[in-house]
């Protein structure tokens, strides 16, 4: 790790940690919207924690509540702030891949707008499961070295 690099960074959306070497684990906090001061801070984060190097991105918009073991949906996203994340250049060249855990539908209304819509991008991926998460950005390793 250089010198500029971050393990774990705070955001407005949540922490960013180090997983595994090469992934960004962003844990959204319960209760946020998602607009453009949040956004800037989140990708202005994940470009500090792996400056200059291509990384992959598992995004988890889920949370467990104390009580049970049941996940609970935590927030939502403007059109502008998704849009930003799309076509942020830098963010895009250095951000390989996306895994998004979801199991609600609204989430995935607005992940599969972000994904299909705004990014045309094959390297992002809703998932159920942090297992299918990491599987399947596990195939994608080939992208971190082409870049």
């Amino acid at each position: 790790m250089d010198s500029g690099s971050h393990r774990n960074i705070d955001t407005l959306l949540g922490p960013i940690s180090k997983f595994n070497g090469n992934i960004a684990l962003l844990t959204v906090r319960a209760n946020i919207s998602v607009n453009m001061e949040v956004m800037v801070d989140v990708i202005d984060g994940l470009l500090k924690c792996f400056p200059g190097q291509n990384f992959f991105l598992l995004l988890d918009s889920l949370q467990r509540t104390p009580t049970d073991d049941q996940r609970t949906i935590v927030t939502s996203a403007s059109v502008e702030a998704l849009r930003y994340a799309a076509h942020h250049a830098e963010f895009n060249k250095y951000c390989v891949a996306q895994a998004i855990l979801i199991d609600r539908l609204a989430i995935s209304l607005i992940a599969n707008f972000y994904t299909k819509t705004l990014k045309h991008n094959k390297n992002v991926k809703l998932v159920k499961t942090m297992a299918e998460a990491e599987s399947w950005l596990k195939s994608k390793a080939d992208l971190l070295e082409l870049r």
